[in-house]
């Protein structure tokens, strides 16, 4: 184990992450891995990086979430906003990693971090819809913060794609969505009702809405 002020006589003209992969492979192996990234943050590095770098801010967001400003966020997520050539694997990284470092943790705290990452499931969530992924889509909405956005946009996927997700005459597939996605029963039986009326199915649109308790409607 190299003690720490033989670190940096080693590595202290080395670049942050060739600094950190030596400090990670040659340290106190008993610590976690984000103590020991944490006490590596915590260093005054000679080179340091640019405020805009995107693997150093990850490393923050893991180590040290409740210090993170709304800047870092920004900073972290916005090169793949960028990216012009974007791909679905990109949208999908940007989820996991807000998921993983930010959400999950519980421990960032500066204003609008909810929000910030709501846009981010909603980009994911849009292009999922585009694939023709609706389980996928609706699965990526259950992780909205906003619940009244979360419930009107799982709704207009219910309501827009029976056919596709299969449970407009299917009772088992309507159960599973149900117990998956914990969509209310209603809601389910609703859709099919609009799809049953588009379809001038009026006898089983009659049938939805009784299962909807919608007798009015």
């Amino acid at each position: 184990i190299i003690k720490t002020d033989q670190f940096y006589d080693v590595t202290e003209r080395l670049d942050w992450s060739v600094a950190l992969s030596l400090f990670l492979k040659y340290g106190d192996t008993d610590k976690s891995l984000k103590e020991s990234v944490g006490e590596f943050l915590s260093y005054s590095l000679d080179k340091k990086p640019d405020a805009a770098d995107k693997a150093y801010n990850l490393f923050k967001l893991f180590s040290y979430p409740n210090e993170v400003s709304y800047d870092v966020l920004e900073c972290t997520f916005s090169p793949f906003s960028n990216t012009a050539d974007k791909e679905l694997q990109d949208y999908f990284f940007e989820f996991f990693i807000y998921e993983f470092l930010v959400r999950s943790s519980q421990q960032v705290t500066c204003p609008n971090w909810e929000s910030f990452g709501d846009s981010i499931t909603l980009e994911f969530a849009k292009q999922l819809e585009e694939c023709r992924l609706f389980r996928e889509t609706i699965f990526v909405l259950c992780h909205l913060n906003d619940d009244a956005t979360c419930e009107r946009e799982i709704t207009r996927i219910l309501n827009g794609r029976v056919n596709e997700l299969g449970y407009l005459e299917n009772n088992n597939v309507l159960n599973d969505l149900s117990v998956s996605f914990d969509v209310p029963d209603k809601t389910l039986h609703l859709a099919r009702a609009i799809k049953f009326k588009s379809l001038k199915n009026y006898w089983q649109q009659t049938e939805s809405l009784l299962d909807a308790d919608c007798v009015l409607e």
